[in-house]
């Protein structure tokens, strides 16, 4: 989780349901590479193994390219499409060895263009490509 102060909805949703005991909080925010490298190692060290990445990390950007210039499309690349590259290539080599999963999320945004949120789009459409399913 980015910012792990803000865990309390997801721990007391977990407590509601009964499984708390199952939901560990660490910070991994996927533009902090030393969060992202740090991150398998610490599974590694709890569990002796991975079993899945879930990339699910978002940043929304309204806008307009034209009106906004390139800072925020950046932004919103390098959370969108790139954080799901940082996240998943440190964890592959242990993810096949244990026979893992990547399970990635992502949006109807990354199928269909949206007006005033071609940032997002644009990171979505390339999320898509990277982790479209192939025959074996």
């Amino acid at each position: 989780m980015r910012d792990t102060g803000r865990a309390g909805n997801l721990l007391r949703a977990a407590e509601k349901a009964g499984v708390a005991e199952r939901i560990e909080v660490e910070r991994l925010d996927v533009t902090d590479r030393a969060s992202v490298a740090n991150c398998p190692e610490i599974v590694l060290d709890r569990y002796g193994r991975l079993d899945a990445v879930v990339n699910n990390a978002g940043a929304g950007f309204l806008g307009t390219v034209e009106q906004e210039g390139m800072a925020p499309v950046r932004a919103a690349v390098e959370v969108d499409s790139f954080g799901v590259v940082e996240v998943t290539r440190p964890a592959m080599p242990y993810l096949r060895a244990g026979g893992g999963r990547v399970v990635t999320v992502t949006s109807v945004g990354g199928v269909v263009g949206q007006p005033f949120n071609e940032a997002y789009c644009a990171a979505r459409f390339a999320v898509e490509a990277l982790t479209a399913d192939r025959p074996p």
